[in-house]
């Protein structure tokens, strides 16, 4: 992209229309992908629904087996903000559209996306051992502090809130309960994937999120 002339990047390189629409120029994905720009909300948003898109895609001949959904950043920017997702059409629509798709009984992992004051996290709601897995790639080798637990805690139990009644309301079969979850807070190793030159420090949250399964 460092080749890409001015007057190409200032074009939009991503336009799609649903559940909400999404435009990015390419300067936007230079920057943030490519260079360490901040990820903005709508380039998380992209990244996710292509997710979810690769997903269907490699998952089309067993439909309704998805194990794993990618939730759109919008929902955690919803509830966050204290207003309700279920009177948001898009995310409605988000939900409506994963009902074909999903087998209540398959679904382990839905990941959902948040973006807090200092970077982006990504909260793994894992479904077979209820427990919410927090990928912050902004906490270092010593681990977490006593205060940013209490704030994962926080943040994610409102997510977790969230999300179980936006199950229940369309899902009529959803096999997990919302009673006695856990958390746990493994480490990124941010350090390590910097060295190697992978991925832009906004990336490593939403790159880790899309390998945990078994952990």
């Amino acid at each position: 992209m460092s080749a890409t002339s001015m007057l190409n990047l200032e074009r939009k390189w991503i336009v799609h229309p649903k559940p909400r629409l999404i435009t990015l120029e390419g300067v936007e994905i230079q920057r943030q992908l490519a260079s360490n720009d901040a990820m903005t909300h709508e380039m998380a948003t992209a990244i996710f629904r292509r997710l979810g898109q690769v997903d269907l895609f490699f998952s089309k001949d067993s439909t309704g087996q998805i194990w794993r959904k990618f939730v759109e950043p919008d929902f955690a920017t919803t509830v966050l903000s204290n207003a309700d997702p279920m009177t948001i059409q898009s995310i409605r629509a988000s939900f409506q559209e994963g009902t074909s798709s999903c087998n209540p009984a398959s679904c382990r992992m839905w990941y959902i996306p948040t973006i807090l004051p200092d970077d982006w996290t990504v909260y793994a709601f894992d479904m077979l051992r209820k427990r919410i897995i927090v990928l912050d790639p902004a906490v270092g080798l010593f681990g977490y502090s006593n205060r940013r637990v209490s704030m994962h805690e926080f943040v994610s139990n409102k997510l977790h809130a969230a999300l179980f009644t936006c199950l229940q309301n369309f899902f009529s079969s959803w096999h997990c309960e919302s009673s006695h979850w856990g958390h746990t807070f493994p480490i990124i190793m941010r350090e390590k994937i910097e060295k190697l030159g992978c991925v832009p420090p906004s990336l490593h949250g939403i790159t880790t999120a899309t390998s945990y399964r078994h952990h």
